[in-house]
Order: C-alpha cells, then sequence, then structure tokens
C-alpha cells in the first residue's frame, strides 16, 4: 500500500491522474496517521448542493471552534459544465474499480465527524 502511494501517486507534486484524484482513501490515510479522525470534518462537494453553503459552513465554524460568519457570495465559481453523457460500460467499470476503495475510505473515516457511513461512499462517480 505505501509503496504504491509512494511510486505511483505522488500527492505533493499535484500531476496524478483524474483517476487518482478519486482515491481519497490514499489521500487520508497519511494524515489519519498523525492526526484523529475526531480531528477531521469530512465534506462532500455534493452536500454543498444539498445542504446549502450557509448550513455546512456552519458546521466548519463549529468544528474548528470559531464564531459564525455570513458568507455573502454563494455563487459557485471554478465551476464548469459537463455536455456529454457516459457510456453505461465506462460507467459500470469505473463503478468496479472505485468500489473497493471506497469500501477503504468508509473504513478510514469510520468515527469521523460529517461521515454518515454506510451509502454515502457507493457512488463515487458523476451521474448523468
Amino acid at each position: 500500500w505505501n509503496a504504491y502511494v509512494t511510486n505511483c501517486v505522488p500527492l505533493n507534486t499535484g500531476s496524478y491522474g483524474i483517476v487518482a484524484r478519486g482515491l481519497y482513501a490514499l489521500q487520508i490515510q497519511s494524515w489519519l496517521q498523525e492526526f484523529t479522525p475526531e480531528q477531521f470534518l469530512i465534506l462532500k462537494l455534493e452536500e454543498f448542493q444539498n445542504r446549502g453553503v450557509e448550513s455546512i459552513m456552519e458546521d466548519v465554524w463549529n468544528h474548528l471552534g470559531l464564531p459564525p460568519y455570513q458568507v455573502h457570495d454563494e455563487s459557485p465559481s471554478n465551476t464548469r459544465s459537463y455536455n456529454s453523457t457516459m457510456a453505461p460500460h465506462t460507467q459500470a467499470v469505473l463503478q468496479r474499480f472505485f468500489t473497493p476503495h471506497n469500501q477503504r475510505l468508509e473504513h478510514l473515516l469510520h468515527g469521523t465527524k460529517g461521515v454518515r457511513g454506510g451509502d454515502q461512499w457507493k457512488h463515487p462517480i458523476w451521474k448523468y
């Protein structure tokens, strides 16, 4: 595992590919060796859309022990639209690939704030 991270996923360069970016357990594992899970607040990007920026940021301020702060511009930035659809075969391949990685992520994040566990890590790829 550590050899794979060291040799195949150079996290310190920003040069890893789009698939490796989705291997969250690889990225979080070394942090969890230095800090307790309770020190983390893990958020999924989809939660901003589902719950709203104000609700998410309230969780962040509380986690950090900071007073509430009003975010004035909640509009998305650095966004783009995707006009094409993913082929069902491609989606199936990606789903098979990411499933064991997301199971490992779920195991690593057990007991971490913001992680509600279970099904939230089972579908890591975009739905078209």
